[in-house]
């Protein structure tokens, strides 16, 4: 088994930090060696936005063509999200911890030793996005109206919980909303509204929030839920409200409707929404973007842009 001092040298030579306390330390303690506890570090989630910050800039300039069909009927657009609804819905009954974060830790097997764990992630990834804020000079706390968008197991929403009076968790599987209604009660966060997403006509129903979220979400949808999903979150900002949405941009893919429809794998799935199209949006649903930033989340696959949105 490996040490308190080598759990302690991983994060500091790893992760390039200190532990947050000394309870993130105890799930680490059953390594068997060192290499297991380094192949743990360097699977985890931290350490890919880690390593990411070192992909190469200009990655993907020699593309002049991107074959993304956006455009579709509403029946399609029912059907796309009838697809998505029943895979995610499985994810969130066999492995719902793992279908956010896709590291053998956070397995049915092994989440119970590193649960707290999991959702120091969300502490992470929450006090990122809110420095964006600041560095803005936007509001980074004491939120009115919160919306955490494709919640999954509320791994944000809990540290969003602590900024808001109220937050809205919104997910489209039931399998993983239970886990996080779960979590919210064991650990007396009682301001957090769990809303399971039956239709995508639903979002017209959100409406004043100030702050929303939405991390590694979107990026499992075909390219016309992205577009229409992303319209209405930016629809529901109330005035001065902003948004902070993750969103792969350029995938190497092109994605036919009609191709996709016909295929159905029931697998998780990664595309991408073109910046163009994101801009159109933005400008259409009377916002102006505030700052755009590769944040590498899929790695060396394609492009992913984090955007920070204001509505006017």
């Amino acid at each position: 088994m490996v040490t308190d001092a080598e759990v302690r040298l991983a994060y500091r030579y790893i992760l390039g930090r200190e532990p947050e306390n000394d309870r993130v330390l105890q799930p680490h303690f059953k390594h068997k060696s060192i290499d297991d506890l380094r192949a743990a570090f360097m699977s985890s989630p931290e350490y890919a936005n880690v390593a990411n910050t070192a992909l190469t800039v200009g990655r993907y300039s020699d593309r002049t063509v991107q074959e993304i069909e956006i455009h579709c009927s509403p029946q399609d657009l029912d059907s796309m999200l009838e697809e998505t609804a029943r895979t995610w819905s499985r994810f969130g009954e066999e492995t719902p911890h793992w279908s956010v974060l896709t590291n053998d830790c956070y397995t049915p097997d092994n989440i119970d030793a590193n649960i707290d764990a999991f959702y120091q992630t969300g502490v992470h990834d929450i006090d990122q996005v809110l420095n964006t804020l600041k560095r803005a000079g936007l509001k980074s706390d004491g939120f009115e109206k919160a919306m955490d968008f494709g919640a999954g197991v509320g791994r944000l929403s809990m540290p969003l919980a602590a900024r808001a009076q109220n937050v809205t968790s919104v997910d489209i599987s039931s399998g993983h909303l239970k886990p996080a209604r779960e979590r919210a009660d064991a650990t007396g966060v009682t301001n957090v509204q769990f809303v399971q997403l039956r239709d995508l006509r639903d979002l017209d129903e959100f409406s004043g929030y100030d702050f929303i979220i939405s991390l590694i979400v979107l990026q499992h949808n075909p390219p016309p839920i992205m577009a229409y999903a992303f319209s209405r979150l930016l629809r529901a900002l109330k005035p001065g409200g902003v948004a902070v949405i993750q969103m792969p941009t350029l995938l190497a893919e092109r994605f036919s409707v009609k191709e996709y429809l016909s295929q159905k794998t029931g697998e998780m799935e990664m595309h991408a929404l073109p910046q163009p199209a994101i801009f159109e949006i933005i400008e259409r649903e009377g916002c102006r973007p505030i700052e755009v930033s590769e944040d590498g989340s899929i790695g060396h696959i394609g492009l992913s842009h984090r955007f920070t949105i204001l509505k006017l």
